[in-house]
């Protein structure tokens, strides 16, 4: 028996152990002492088999492949309703960002209008400055 049949002879003398079967009855009847039944049972439990860890690795393929494809969905949809700007000036880029503020997060947008977040608050800054500077204006 070669060493992933005999892997594979261990793992499935264990999950009858776990079904309820009785280590000395296992023992008469697949010819291993009961030690080494205890034992693959312990070393299992601690180490785990090599389907845990491939199931295991897959859940974690699974989950980075389930949050790439929500980001690209979230792209998608910013330029769905933003597309139209993307040759436009900054501007109008900026116009854009600010109106779907509550609806997508500022850092996804500015990457996807290619412009730097660092420049859309810069211009934020500046035109409610702009703002406040015309209201006083009016006002005296």
């Amino acid at each position: 028996m070669n060493k992933k049949n005999y892997d594979e002879f261990k793992i499935t003398i264990v999950k009858l152990l776990n079904t309820g079967e009785i280590v000395k009855y296992l023992s008469e009847e697949y010819g291993v002492s009961e030690a080494s039944i205890n034992r693959w049972k312990k070393d299992l439990k601690t180490k785990g088999t090599s389907q845990d860890k491939t199931t295991s690795q897959e859940r974690l393929r699974i989950k980075a492949s389930e949050k790439e494809l929500k980001e690209i969905r979230l792209e998608r949809d910013i330029l769905k309703r933003g597309g139209k700007h993307l040759f436009q000036e900054r501007q109008v880029k900026y116009g854009f960002i600010k109106n779907h503020t509550g609806k997508y997060p500022v850092e996804k947008m500015c990457y996807c209008m290619k412009v730097s977040k660092n420049a859309y608050y810069t211009w934020l800054r500046n035109k409610d400055k702009s703002l406040s500077n015309n209201f006083l204006e009016s006002v005296r």
